[in-house]
């Protein structure tokens, strides 16, 4: 299974395809070959939990929960590439 990482909604800093300056309109980014569980979890992380940590009251949960998402996406940055994705979000060429 394949899962699509924009590069103007990425945080990782150690990327070697993304370019420096990524247009707010751009659609560019790459896929990342992940196991159904891992792809289940980024799913929920970015639209069930992701979304709703600024309006935590405790401030220790929302920190624990944010860097418990960020040790995740470690995980989803480090999966074999499958394919750049180009401006207009169409897939270029093989990355792996």
């Amino acid at each position: 299974m394949y899962i699509t990482l924009r590069c103007k909604d990425c945080d990782n800093i150690d990327c070697g395809i993304a370019r420096r300056f990524i247009p707010e309109d751009s659609l560019e980014g790459c896929t990342r070959e992940v196991n159904d569980e891992i792809a289940e979890m980024y799913s929920h992380y970015a639209n069930e939990v992701l979304p709703f940590v600024p309006l935590y009251k405790n401030f220790k949960t929302a920190c624990d929960t944010t860097n418990k998402i960020y040790d995740f996406l470690r995980q989803v940055y480090a999966a074999p590439l499958g394919r750049k994705i180009d401006q207009r979000g169409k897939a270029t060429t093989s990355c792996g």
